[in-house]
C-alpha cells in the first residue's frame, strides 16, 4: 500500500469519527446565535415603537440637538485632561463608533439580514432522496427566518406544487368531510408527507446498503465517502467504536490487516 494513500486513510478516518460531532456543535452554535439575533431585532423593534409615541416637535428636537452637541463637547474636553482614567477608554470607544464603524453584533446582525434563503419547491417526486433534501431545506428556511408554528403549515401548503399540491388539498378535504381536526403543526404535517413519499422501506435499505457497503477495486477515498454520506443518511447513533468497525469491515483485506485504528 503507498504510504501516501495510508495517510489519506488516516486523515480520512479521523475526520469521520469527529464528523458527527463537529456538525452537532456548529448547529448547536448557529441556533444559539440566531435566537440571540431575533431577541435583539425584538428589543430594537420596542424602542422604535417607544421612540415614535413620544411627542415631538420641531424646537424641541433642536434644543435636545444642541444640548446632545454641548455634552459630548464637553465629554471631550474633559477627557483631554485625563486620557489615563475609564472616561478617556469609553469616549474613544465612541469616537471610533461615531467614526463609521459599529458594533460587532450591529455588523453582524446586518450581515445575517443580507443572507436570502429561498423555500424550495415539492413536485410529489417519489424519489425518497428529493422529498428528504426538501424536508430538510424547509426545516432550515422555518428556522433562519424564526417563522412561527402556527404559520408554517400554512407556508409549506404553498411550496407544494404538482402532484404534491393535489394530494395536501385531499387530505385537507378529508379532514373536513370528517369534521376533524386540521393538520396544525409543522411536524405533522411532515408526518402526513413521509406516510405518501417516504417508504417505509427506505431507511431500512439505507441501513442494509450501509451494512453491505465494501471498498471493491475503488480508490480507498471513494469509499470512505460513500461510508459517510450513508451513515448521516441513516441518522444512525452508536458508538463511535463500532461505526469505525463497520468501516474495516468493509476495507480490501490488504488494508484491513494494516490498519491499527
Amino acid at each position: 500500500m503507498d504510504p501516501s494513500q495510508f495517510d489519506a486513510l488516516t486523515r480520512q478516518l479521523a475526520q469521520l469519527a469527529n464528523n458527527q460531532q463537529h456538525v452537532q456543535t456548529q448547529l448547536a452554535a448557529v441556533q444559539t446565535e440566531m435566537a440571540a439575533t431575533r431577541e435583539e431585532n425584538r428589543d430594537l423593534a420596542a424602542r422604535l415603537n417607544n421612540f415614535k409615541e413620544l411627542p415631538h416637535s420641531s424646537d424641541n428636537s433642536e434644543v435636545s440637538q444642541n444640548r446632545r452637541y454641548r455634552r459630548r463637547r464637553g465629554d471631550r474636553q474633559h477627557v483631554r485632561h485625563d486620557r489615563g482614567g475609564r472616561d478617556y477608554d469609553r469616549e474613544r470607544g465612541r469616537d471610533y463608533y461615531r467614526q463609521g464603524t459599529q458594533s460587532p453584533t450591529r455588523h453582524e446582525e446586518r450581515l445575517f439580514r443580507n443572507i436570502k434563503l429561498d423555500a424550495p419547491t415539492f413536485d410529489g417526486c417519489l424519489d425518497p432522496r428529493v422529498f428528504t433534501q426538501w424536508i430538510k431545506d424547509m426545516d432550515r428556511f422555518f428556522t433562519w427566518y424564526g417563522v412561527p408554528e402556527d404559520r408554517r403549515v400554512e407556508f409549506a401548503s404553498l411550496k407544494l406544487i404538482g402532484t404534491a399540491q393535489l394530494f395536501w388539498e385531499s387530505v385537507e378535504d378529508l379532514l373536513e368531510r370528517r369534521h376533524a381536526l386540521p393538520v396544525g403543526s409543522w411536524e405533522e404535517m411532515k408526518c402526513c408527507l413521509q406516510e405518501k413519499y417516504l417508504p417505509q422501506s427506505y431507511r431500512g435499505n439505507l441501513l442494509d446498503q450501509w451494512n453491505a457497503l465494501t471498498q471493491g477495486n475503488r480508490p480507498v477515498i471513494e469509499y470512505v465517502t460513500q461510508f459517510d454520506e450513508l451513515r448521516m443518511r441513516c441518522h444512525v447513533v452508536e458508538d463511535e467504536a463500532m461505526t469505525l468497525s463497520r468501516f474495516r469491515q468493509g476495507l480490501k483485506d490488504d488494508l484491513r490487516r494494516k490498519l491499527v485504528l
